[in-house]
């Protein structure tokens, strides 16, 4: 049995266009049954501290994680800061291409370092995701709260 193979088993789609979800995944799979090394998931990290970062904060505010909300960073500023999707999206698009970027051609392709680049990465988004918040969740609490007049 190599590396992965279990987790191999059970695949799904992310997101609205059907097959998007299962290349990533695979990609992810793959690389680490080559390689043992895990760290390679720096190919999502943008996308997945902003999802890790909106669980916790959705559960420090006790809300519902079954129900629907507008609370990823993303989101704010397509609704509330009134930024254009495309815009929003080349913004992310940027940060995971320079993360990305930096991990195949300036990090030692040493697990160890690799470890310390997507700890580091990790940490930086998520005190970015926390300033984002600090600063403009007050606009999304005026729009829940324009809902319930």
């Amino acid at each position: 049995m190599y590396p992965g193979f279990l987790v191999a088993q059970d695949t799904y789609y992310v997101g609205y266009i059907k097959g998007v979800g299962h290349i990533y995944q695979q990609t992810v799979i793959d690389t680490y049954s080559k390689t043992g090394d895990i760290t390679w998931l720096m190919f999502l990290v943008v996308y997945g501290v902003d999802g890790v970062m909106t669980i916790l904060h959705r559960i420090m505010l006790h809300e519902n994680l079954g129900e629907a909300h507008r609370k990823h960073a993303y989101q704010l500023m397509a609704n509330e800061l009134g930024m254009s999707h495309v815009t929003v999206s080349l913004i992310y698009m940027a940060m995971q291409l320079v993360i990305s970027l930096v991990m195949i051609y300036l990090i030692p392709n040493t697990v160890l370092v690799h470890w310390i680049y997507l700890v580091a990465v990790i940490l930086v988004l998520a005190v970015a995701y926390v300033l984002f918040m600090k600063k403009y969740y007050h606009l999304h609490e005026e729009y829940l709260k324009s809902l319930k007049k």
